[in-house]
């Protein structure tokens, strides 16, 4: 009880000093914790195993994440549980960081259960892009009715979530608008060893900057990892005409960088030794899907170098 009144009397002092939108009398924000601590205790194991200071401070953590965040629905009404318990996930995820909001994303959607995604329409329960997180609440909640299956649909994509905040939002203050955003969105992410290389560009321009970020270790105790330094390069703009103002993509295979457009005619150039290939095109069966032409081109690049990739000059 306690510490609820120390909670109650940190979070009354927070709102006291910025407008947030929800600002409660000290009975009722009191009331409201207790009402958080209820819904979140009936589903985390993890947090009924904190001690007192430990649940206050995962509790504060929670209030402050679902206020960051605007929930959107589909399939589904609004429901404070919902919010409270996605938003606890996250802390779980996070919780022994110090930074915990994860302002590169403003959204969560919340679907009712599992959705269709893509050129093929798969079939997905959660995925995270830049636009925000999405989660099946039916999955969500199925991954925590058993501690020991190791499946979490939630703590899965909050680690993508956390993924996207610690690597490819993490290029310094002159490279990230105010409320969040990258203002270079990330293209490429690969493993290089112990590193993680990272390709990112800005709109309208084929111009590139190659990051590679050596990781370590957050604590002693910690299993997350996050950037602790950062070398790069800028590339020259690469010789890809486009149709239309849709952004092109990239991948990394090998240590080379491939620009390409997944349109009719797939069109692609290599960046190989800081030099772009000619642009190319694959002139396959026009049945193939999208996803099979991806396969293709990484099973071209994979194979050849840039000089002599497999395609048609254009």
């Amino acid at each position: 009880m306690n510490s609820f009144k120390r909670l109650t009397n940190k979070l009354l002092e927070t709102a006291s000093r910025a407008a947030d939108g929800l600002i409660f009398t000290e009975k009722e924000l009191h009331a409201e914790l207790m009402r958080y601590a209820e819904i979140i205790s009936k589903e985390f194991e993890y947090f009924r195993d904190l001690t007192d200071l430990e649940k206050e401070r995962f509790l504060q953590r929670v209030y402050h994440f679902r206020k960051s965040k605007r929930f959107i629905y589909t399939g589904l009404d609004p429901q404070d549980e919902i919010e409270i318990l996605i938003s606890a996930c996250a802390v779980q995820i996070t919780f022994g960081l110090r930074r915990y909001k994860m302002p590169f994303f403003k959204e969560i959607h919340v679907l009712a259960d599992q959705y269709q995604l893509g050129i093929n329409q798969q079939e997905w329960i959660g995925h995270v892009n830049r636009t925000g997180i999405y989660l099946s609440w039916k999955h969500f909640l199925l991954g925590y009715s058993s501690n020991n299956d190791h499946y979490n649909v939630g703590l899965h994509e909050m680690a993508h979530a956390l993924e996207y905040v610690n690597f490819l939002g993490f290029f310094g203050s002159d490279e990230f608008e105010e409320d969040g955003g990258a203002v270079h969105p990330p293209l490429a992410l690969a493993y290089a060893d112990s590193s993680v290389d990272v390709v990112y560009g800005k709109q309208a321009s084929t111009k590139l900057t190659r990051v590679r970020i050596d990781p370590r270790r957050v604590a002693s105790e910690a299993r997350l990892w996050r950037p602790s330094g950062r070398t790069g390069v800028r590339t020259g703009p690469a010789r890809l005409v486009t149709a239309d103002s849709a952004p092109v993509q990239a991948f990394i295979s090998k240590g080379r960088v491939v620009l390409y457009r997944p349109d009719a005619q797939f069109r692609y150039v290599v960046l190989e030794n800081g030099v772009w290939s000619p642009e190319r095109m694959i002139q396959l069966d026009d049945k193939l899907t999208s996803e099979q032409l991806l396969r293709e081109l990484h099973r071209t690049v994979d194979d050849q170098g840039a000089d002599d990739t497999q395609g048609t000059e254009q």
